[in-house]
This record gives structure tokens, C-alpha cells and sequence, in this order.
């Protein structure tokens, strides 16, 4: 990390708050994840409450829309008005100039990431029977929680957030999927659209019958929930929101469990494969059990979202782009494009040079 992002920081957080003493108690300290964003954690010596204890900075490229970041600060805000533990944003700047991007203050939810405890497996020597009985202790525990998190956020009334949402000076159309595919279709650069076009066709054809549209996450996999003390404590990078199919949330689970590239040594890596695509299918459970006919939609949206991830690391990056993302290497690649054809029985002929 510069330390031009911690003392313009600190700078700019002077002049907002008209206090030229104003000093860091915890100083910037990179934490994990972020695709469009790098991710700070920091604290400050202030008494004003909306800034007192831990915060997280999230500073975007210079390259991303400036709209992403009011956005995501619109979502937020609007969740935890509602009573959904989505962190609220306590600073919005869309002023690149100031940190090298736009960026938004929040405080720091407490508890870890239900991630963690995977990628803590992954990296431990243990014996195949103590990896075995962990992970099923993981996986309940990890259910638990996000099933909580995933129930809680469709059981809210999708036109309550939509309409705080314009009020909040956001168009509702930016919450579309159908929108936001033809977002993600515009990343294409002219020399891959060739190789991507038999993709969108099959997306075009195959759209499932309209259901019931609910609030979705966009994005809503064990790296972006957080747990304390076994209870949902916050959910996290809400910049893929949309109101759509419920299946949407389930499918990007399912396409992400599937083909996220899995750390640690070869021998576990498939043992831990299993146990992520059984956690996906695991979770996707209630909504079998209220969509009898949902595996035409699973899949869909599980194509769906495997053309969202192509189309993000086949797009452009500035020289400032800050993390590559689960997918941005050829393992990444070949397990998207194998995973849409396993859904759709369509074979994309793309190489992208990373």
C-alpha cells in the first residue's frame, strides 16, 4: 500500500471534519478481497461517533464509474435502513482525485468470513479423517449462517427498496438484470464479441418464466458473509445488486462454487471442490423446495453468471487496477468456460491473454 492513500486520507478527513489534529489510532491495513475495490481497514483518535471505531475504506479504481461507488453506498444505506445488516456508509466521494478513486468509509463489521474457515482448511496439514469431520462441522456452521443471510435478504419487500432507492436518487433501472446484462455485455472488447456471442444467444433463448422478483445480492458466497459467534453479522460488496428471479442468487452460488479456482495443495484440492460444490447445492435447497420446477432457472442464472465473470476479465483494466479476482487467471478462465458449457451444452471458443 502507498502511504499517499493513508496520508491523503487523512488529509481529506481533516478537512471534512474541520479538526487539523485529527490523527489515525489504527493506521490503513490491507485486508483481503475486492475485485473492483481495494479494501482498508483503520480507526481514528475521534470522538464524532459516525467516524469512532473501526472503519473500512473501499477505494475503486480510477477506471470505475464513479455511479458504482454512489450506487453501492444507495444499497447499503437503503439495507440497513431496513433492518438488513448490510454496513451503512458514513462517507461517499466520487471525487477520484482525492485517493486515486472514488471511495466510500464504513464502519468495520465484527466476526470473519465464512470463507475463512475453508481457505484455513486448505492450508492445513491434517489427516484425511480430522479433514473430513472439520469440514462437515464447517459446512453446518457455514449453512446456518448464510442460509440466514440468504433468507433474510429475499424475504424483503423488493418495491420498499426500489422506491427508497430513487429517493435515495438512484434509478431503479440500474437494479434490472436484464440491464445488467447488457452491462456486462458492453465490457466485451470488439475482438472477443465473435467468441462470446453464442453465449449471449443461449442467455437470450433460455430466459426463465418470470417468478416472484426478490432483492439479490448479485455475489452472495461465503467470502461476502460474515459470521460472530456462529450468528450472521453482515454481508458485504453489494456492487452486483439486483431485483430478479430469486434463482439469480442460487445460480451465481452454484456457477461460483463450481468453478472459483480452490488454493492449497493439489492432494486436497479436489476433496475440497467436493465439499464446496456440495455447500452450493446445499444452500440452494430451499429454493427447490419452493421452485419444484427451479433447475431449468439454476441453471440459467448459474450460465448467467458465468458470463458476468468472462465479461469482467475480458474487459479492459487501467493501470491502476488494484486485484485480479477469483477468475482473472487461465485456471479461472477454462473452469468459467467449462462450467457454461456443463449448463448450457454451448462451447465458448475464447482465449484471453492475462
Amino acid at each position: 500500500m502507498s502511504n499517499d492513500v493513508a496520508d491523503s486520507l487523512l488529509k481529506y478527513l481533516r478537512q471534512r471534519t474541520c479538526d487539523n489534529s485529527l490523527a489515525y489510532l489504527q493506521p490503513l491495513e490491507v485486508l483481503a478481497g475486492g475485485f473492483d475495490a481495494a479494501i482498508y481497514s483503520f480507526s481514528l483518535k475521534i470522538t464524532d461517533t459516525q467516524l469512532s471505531g473501526p472503519l473500512v475504506l473501499r477505494l475503486f479504481e480510477r477506471g470505475r464509474r464513479p455511479a458504482m461507488a454512489r450506487k453501492e453506498a444507495a444499497v447499503q444505506n437503503v439495507l440497513a435502513a431496513m433492518g438488513y445488516p448490510a454496513p451503512d456508509v458514513r462517507i461517499e466521494e466520487q471525487n477520484p482525485d482525492i485517493l486515486g478513486g472514488a471511495f466510500l468509509i464504513m464502519p468495520r463489521l465484527p466476526g470473519h468470513a465464512l470463507a475463512a474457515a475453508f481457505e484455513r482448511l486448505s492450508r492445513e496439514k491434517h489427516s484425511i479423517p480430522w479433514i473430513i469431520s472439520t469440514a462437515r462441522q464447517i459446512m453446518r456452521d457455514t449453512n446456518a449462517v448464510w442460509s440466514d443471510a440468504q433468507a433474510r435478504l429475499h424475504a424483503l419487500d423488493p418495491d420498499d427498496f426500489l422506491t427508497r432507492i430513487e429517493k435515495a436518487g438512484i434509478d431503479r433501472q440500474a437494479f434490472d438484470s436484464d440491464a445488467e446484462l447488457i452491462r456486462f455485455r458492453s465490457k466485451i472488447p470488439p475482438e472477443h464479441e465473435r467468441a462470446f456471442a453464442s453465449g449471449f444467444a443461449w442467455l437470450d433463448q433460455n430466459k426463465p418464466p418470470c417468478a416472484a422478483r426478490v432483492v439479490c445480492h448479485g455475489d452472495l458466497q461465503p467470502l461476502n458473509v460474515l459470521a460472530n459467534d456462529g450468528k450472521l453479522a453482515g454481508v458485504l460488496d453489494w456492487g452486483a445488486t439486483v431485483v430478479a428471479h430469486p434463482a439469480l442468487d442460487y445460480g451465481a452460488v452454484v456457477a461460483i462454487m463450481a468453478a472459483a479456482p480452490v488454493p492449497g495443495p493439489r492432494l486436497v484440492r479436489p476433496f475440497i471442490r467436493l465439499l464446496m460444490n456440495k455447500l452450493a447445492r446445499d444452500h440452494a435447497r430451499p429454493f427447490f423446495a419452493r421452485h419444484r420446477d427451479g433447475n431449468a432457472a439454476l441453471r440459467y442464472f448459474a450460465a448467467y453468471n458465468c458470463m458476468s465473470q468472462l465479461a469482467s476479465v475480458a474487459a479492459p483494466r487501467g493501470p491502476s487496477a488494484t486485484r485480479g479476482g477469483a477468475f482473472r487467471s487461465q485456471e479461472g478462465v477454462r473452469n468459467l468456460i467449462a462450467a457454461f458449457q456443463r449448463y448450457t451444452r454451448v462451447r465458448l471458443n475464447l482465449s484471453l491473454e492475462l
